[in-house]
């Protein structure tokens, strides 16, 4: 399934790179059928400043688990983002795939893996 947005914050300054989650109360695309979806639906705005990344994601990846069962998690992949600011949304992309590939080897195939970023010039 559709998890919650990513937004990578790139940092300006002496300011650190952060992450964080797009908080929602709507449900995702196609959770419901056509004529229930604007009774759901939620608005949500926030910032986007040049350098800034945004990455969605399917469970796929947050729930992929290693050997020991521990899944990958959204804490995991707020950290590997904020280690990752910079980058363009390819080498994000393929980093965190080999990443996911070291963490959960075979069992990564498991489930769906949908990865999208998008990064403010």
């Amino acid at each position: 399934g559709h998890e919650l947005p990513l937004i990578i914050r790139a940092g300006k300054g002496k300011a650190k790179p952060s992450s964080e989650y797009v908080e929602s109360e709507g449900l995702a695309l196609g959770m419901v059928p056509n004529d229930l979806f604007e009774e759901v639906i939620a608005d949500c705005v926030t910032t986007f400043e040049p350098g800034d990344s945004l990455v969605l994601y399917t469970d796929g990846i947050t729930e992929a688990a290693d050997s020991d069962d521990e899944q990958f998690s959204t804490d995991r992949l707020a950290f590997f983002a904020e280690k990752s600011s910079g980058k363009s949304p390819k080498q994000f992309n393929e980093e965190l795939l080999d990443e996911l590939q070291k963490f959960a080897g075979d069992a990564l195939r498991a489930d769906d893996v949908t990865l999208i970023t998008a990064r403010h010039k």
